[in-house]
Order: C-alpha cells, then structure tokens, then sequence
C-alpha cells in the first residue's frame, strides 16, 4: 500500500478512460521510452517543464513524494514506475531533463523517467494523446486550475494533473496533483489499480 490507511471494500474501481497511444520517445539517459514498453506496468504520467518558475517544481515534489511512498511499499520500479512527460520539448533536451531530474534524486530511470521528443510528436502526445491543454503565454483552462504566464518570460500554461495508467495501458484516473485532496485520491486510485489483476483482454478487447 502507498498510505498507512489500508484500501477497504468501499472504494470503488477506478474508471476507464482511454487507452495512451503509441509513442516513441528520449529519456533523461537518453534511452527509447515506447508506450509498449510500459505495458505491464502500473505507471503514473504528469506535465512538466524544467524552466518553469512556479507550478511545475511543485508537481514534480508531489510525484517526488509519491516516488518515495512507493520505494517505501517496495512497489517503485517492478510494479510501478513514474513518467514525466516535458510540455516544452524544444528546450527540455534529454541533458536538460537529466540536470533537472538530478534536483529530485530521480536517478533512476526504471523508477522514474522524464521524457521528451520532438516538438510536433510531444504536442500532439499531449493534446491528442493525454487530451491535455498546452498552449505558450496564454491562460490555461484545465477545469482543476487555471494558470496566466507572461509572454515576455516565455512560460507555457498548462494542466497540473496526473494520471494513472494501468497494466494494459488504459488512463484510470485523472487529478489535480496540487490539490490535497485530489492528490489523496490519486494514491487511493493508484492503490486501486495496483491490485487489479493484469486482464487485458478482457481490458481492452
């Protein structure tokens, strides 16, 4: 478990949503990270740029915590591994992404990858991949928290939500990680899905 509070019968299967396309990308090694190879895998995505000043190193700690729970339940690796994907690839190149990882310990890229690739590939990953928004210096609306960045610092807006992605590859859940609450629930999802029985047949057929 990644909590002190034990799962009981009365939380509810996390729901489908949809199925993470095919994609090929860097990592902070730069090693291929494939969608495919992730199948068998609990994994847990979130969104991120290494400049940006305020949002994104709060995400990352949030993932940084949940990346510890998991090394404390010894799931962190085997059955669940964490993957960040970069919002601004023309910029994140896997060196960047590695420096970056550094300054949360995330040494380990069977553990925790952060990815990047090419600028058209990422945002249509992004968009029509994850369903997210990312649009530079504009106002995010994600329905969870709404972000203005100035143009004269070239930041990107963009969602703060995680997913958890299951053994088959199907999105599971869906949270604002910088919402206390949400973000608990996320674990509780991720609890969820951890426990399920890998039947992708049955998943996905």
């Amino acid at each position: 478990m990644l909590s002190s509070q034990p799962v009981t019968s009365q939380i509810s299967k996390p729901q489908l949503f949809w199925a993470v396309p095919a994609f090929s990308l860097q990592d902070q090694d730069q090693h291929t990270l494939r969608q495919k190879d992730l199948l068998g895998q609990v994994w847990v995505a979130s969104f991120i740029y290494t400049s940006c000043p305020d949002v994104c190193p709060l995400i990352t700690r949030q993932m940084a915590a949940l990346r510890d729970a998991l090394a404390t339940s010894n799931l962190l690796g085997d059955s669940v591994r964490l993957v960040s994907f970069s919002v601004d690839p023309r910029r994140d190149t896997p060196s960047v992404l590695r420096r970056y990882a550094q300054d949360f310990d995330a040494e380990n890229v069977q553990e925790w990858s952060f990815v990047t690739g090419k600028p058209a590939q990422m945002l249509q990953l992004l968009t029509e991949g994850f369903h997210l928004i990312v649009e530079p210096n504009v106002q995010a609306v994600s329905g969870e928290q709404s972000q203005t960045h100035s143009a004269a610092t070239d930041e990107i807006a963009h969602s703060n939500r995680a997913m958890v992605i299951d053994r088959c590859g199907q999105v599971r859940a869906i949270h604002p990680v910088l919402d206390p609450e949400r973000f608990r629930q996320l674990v509780t999802d991720l609890n969820s899905v951890v426990q399920e029985a890998s039947d992708c047949a049955a998943t996905v057929g």
